[in-house]
């Protein structure tokens, strides 16, 4: 018996080494646990985790295309090659504009791009030189809480309401937004006859309607993101900027909204309202 003590000194602190060893391995091998880890550790070891905001930008994609039974037609010709922005100010007005695409997408607005912000996609992938221009469905927006559903989305995109033109239940409503010193103009845009689209300018106390040509809209892919227009391209944009709309001008605003002015539609709105354009 007094042989065998060493025995068992030295056996059983091994036996606790063993075991505390195997413990130790096992927990190193499952930490972290799944639900700590990083969204982002999956992608360095090559899996399919995403992030909960990735895979929310995944649904609007899908849920997107075909929406409404309208066509997903790609990417448009002028994007081919173009991978993204070109300068900081393009830079700042695409997160701006995607934000805004982002957020009407999700409340399931019925908006397209129109004016400036459609002549640039279309015509060189760019997001122009001053202000995003966007138009929803008039009929749409009057309708119950769909004016909330605006409102929630354009803030919920970063942006602040600074004024209001009209009234959402009359031609010529209008919404401007503004974040970091860039403006969203959000036009109403009624169905006069089959084919057509009325827009509105103010000047003044002045409402004009600015007709562009729309047979129906198509989801086209730009840099990632969903976004809507008219369909075809060519004559709405044909019916704002002329038949030379693919060659780069100055002009092109003055061209689309004289057009405006001049149509001989406009009306006097009696009421106080804010004008510009």
């Amino acid at each position: 018996m007094v042989r065998g003590r060493p025995i068992l000194i030295v056996v059983v602190p091994c036996i606790l080494l063993l075991l505390l060893f195997g413990l130790l391995t096992r927990s190193r091998l499952s930490w972290p646990p799944a639900s700590a880890q990083w969204p982002g550790a999956g992608l360095l070891a090559g899996t399919s985790v995403t992030s909960q905001a990735s895979h929310h930008k995944v649904e609007i994609q899908e849920k997107e295309v075909g929406r409404w039974g309208e066509r997903h037609l790609g990417s448009l010709p002028s994007c081919r090659g173009v991978g993204g922005p070109h300068n900081l100010a393009q830079t700042l007005r695409w997160h701006i504009l995607r934000s805004v695409v982002r957020a009407l997408n999700a409340a399931s607005v019925p908006y397209f791009l129109t004016d400036g912000s459609l002549l640039f996609l279309v015509r060189e992938c760019g997001t122009g030189e001053t202000d995003i221009d966007v138009a929803v469905e008039a009929t749409w927006w009057k309708e119950g809480g769909n004016p909330g559903r605006v409102t929630a989305a354009m803030e919920s995109a970063g942006l602040h309401s600074t004024t209001i033109f009209g009234q959402v239940d009359k031609f010529g409503y209008e919404e401007r937004w503004v974040t970091q010193g860039l403006q969203v103009d959000v036009f109403a845009a009624d169905t006069v006859v089959e084919g057509e689209r009325r827009e509105s300018l103010w000047t003044g106390d002045n409402v004009y309607p600015c007709i562009l040509k729309v047979e129906s809209f198509a989801w086209y892919t730009w840099w990632g993101e969903q976004v809507r227009l008219p369909h075809p391209l060519e004559p709405a944009l044909v019916s704002m900027y002329g038949p030379e709309w693919t060659q780069k001008s100055k002009w092109h605003y003055f061209l689309y909204f004289g057009q405006c002015e001049n149509s001989g539609l406009g009306w006097n709105n009696t009421q106080d309202k804010p004008g510009g354009c």
